[in-house]
């Protein structure tokens, strides 16, 4: 064949491929975005932007609008008493609101004689959303008569719509459904900065660290941010004790609000709270008030700003909520990194080795030379010891006399990311007299006890890597025994 020949086959195969891939694939996708947005009743709303809402009912002329505002990053309910609106709720509407398409055009240009028959000659609501880009207008009429939808209209000379009416079931809520009945209505990892005031002692204080190049690493022992104690000692916090006592504010709900008439007495409060989050220039501030007489384990909370008392149940949850101390936060796990960065785990348990390395599909192990066939059962055993391992959470230091409580470890396992660098090395070493084992992560860091040996557990791993049980393992844990 010509050369000059194959090569324009080639040029020509690969333009039309480029065609298709820009114009059916990526095409499609655009075209496909531009159909949506054009069928959006509002095109160019963005959720995030949203400021406030206000919805006028004419069929209550004499009751006030329902008024929404956003402070900051919290939605406010405004009215004689600002309430503050159930964040979750909002976060939900104002994504409908910007979203909301037109299931259909009813009339392109309606004659005045007409709109009776929708609802939409004299509406019955008026929903104005107001944005940083200027407002909108959504004139609501009648609901259509399979209920799913209402007829309305984005201005008085528009055409008639008829839109999803999914939107409207939050706003129809009563006032007090639609407040904010969590205490700390704060996402969790949002949270930069957290000030714990007990009734005694010193105050806690803990601040997130910026992320680095971990940044997006997931773990299945928790989060991977990172967070420090500033207050009152300096040390590394750990973020799964930090997201777990926000959690669990988090997850309280008010039995019932007080009414401005009834008083409760804050002045000497058990634990103050206060959260920081990006976007408010004040911080969310809890004060946990006296117990309620009423029933054991109920408490008063005051909420800030705006400023309201909501009674809560602390049953079975004072642990995780209470009488924290500093130490509490402190992270005591012995290595410090994610899961997902572990590329290849090097481990010498007694006179076994262990060498994995990190496929696509789970683990290729290199030793044990004798390893189970079954992919499941050798994925699963790696993981589960190094999930053990990063799991591992000192109870004391070492006494400053007895340096050579790793002197001869009778384990040792390195951790490596992709580049070949090591993440931590964990030795363990010879069982204290008093129970538990020494370790430390690398052979230059302080050594610290463990209450229990996690050696056995993770021979029983490596026993399941070649298919037998722990009692089959012809490795010792350490030295044998004396006669």
């Amino acid at each position: 064949m010509n050369p000059r020949g194959t090569l324009f086959m080639l040029v020509l195969l690969v333009g039309l491929g480029a065609f298709w891939y820009f114009h059916d694939v990526q095409g499609a996708q655009v075209r496909e975005e531009a159909k949506e947005k054009e069928e959006r009743l509002f095109p160019d709303l963005e959720a995030g932007k949203l400021q406030s809402l206000r919805l006028v009912d004419s069929k209550d002329p004499d009751g006030p609008p329902l008024l929404i505002e956003k402070v900051g990053t919290r939605w406010v309910i405004r009215g004689e008493r600002d309430l503050l609106a159930s964040q979750d709720d909002l976060s939900s509407l104002t994504d409908q609101l910007a979203s909301l398409r037109r299931v259909s055009v009813i009339a392109e240009a309606p004659a005045e004689q007409d709109l009776a028959q929708y609802g939409l000659d004299k509406p019955r609501r008026r929903l104005e959303i107001g944005t940083s880009q200027g407002a909108r207008t959504l004139l609501l009429g009648d609901r259509t008569p399979d209920d799913r939808s209402y007829y309305v209209r984005s201005s008085q000379t528009g055409p008639v719509l008829e839109v999803d009416s999914v939107f409207m079931t939050i706003l129809e809520k009563p006032i007090q459904d639609l407040r904010e009945k969590s205490p700390l209505p704060l996402e969790p990892s949002n949270v930069e900065r957290l000030v714990i005031k007990p009734e005694q002692g010193p105050e806690i204080v803990l601040v997130k660290e910026p992320a680095k190049e971990t940044e997006g690493e997931t773990s299945a022992l928790g989060p991977s941010e990172r967070w420090r104690l500033e207050a009152p000692i300096q040390a590394q916090a750990d973020p799964r004790k930090v997201s777990e006592f926000l959690w669990s504010w988090r997850s309280l709900v008010a039995g019932r609000f007080l009414g401005p008439s009834e008083k409760t007495d804050f002045s000497k409060p058990v634990m103050t709270l206060e959260a920081w989050i990006p976007g408010n220039s004040t911080p969310l501030k809890l004060e946990l008030g006296p117990r309620v007489q009423v029933k054991p384990g109920l408490a008063y909370v005051r909420r800030s700003d705006p400023q309201e008392v909501l009674v809560v149940d602390l049953v079975e949850r004072e642990e995780q909520l209470l009488g924290h101390a500093a130490e509490d936060f402190v992270d005591r796990h012995l290595l410090a990194f994610a899961e997902d960065r572990v590329d290849r785990i090097e481990a010498t348990l007694g006179q076994e080795k262990l060498l994995a390395r990190r496929i696509r599909d789970g683990w290729d192990v290199r030793e044990p030379a004798d390893v189970i066939k079954d992919e499941s059962t050798r994925n699963s055993a790696v993981s589960d010891l190094l999930f053990d391992a990063l799991d591992l959470q000192w109870a004391s230091r070492a006494a400053a006399g007895d340096p050579d409580s790793l002197a001869a470890p009778r384990a040792t396992l390195r951790f490596l990311d992709k580049t070949g660098e090591v993440l931590g090395t964990l030795l363990i070493g010879p069982p204290r007299a008093e129970g538990g084992v020494w370790v430390a992560n690398q052979s230059s860091g302080p050594v610290f006890a463990l209450e229990e040996d996690p050696l056995e557990k993770m021979r029983a791993g490596l026993a399941r890597l070649k298919g037998s049980s722990p009692a089959a393992s012809a490795s010792p844990a350490g030295p044998p025994p004396e006669p």
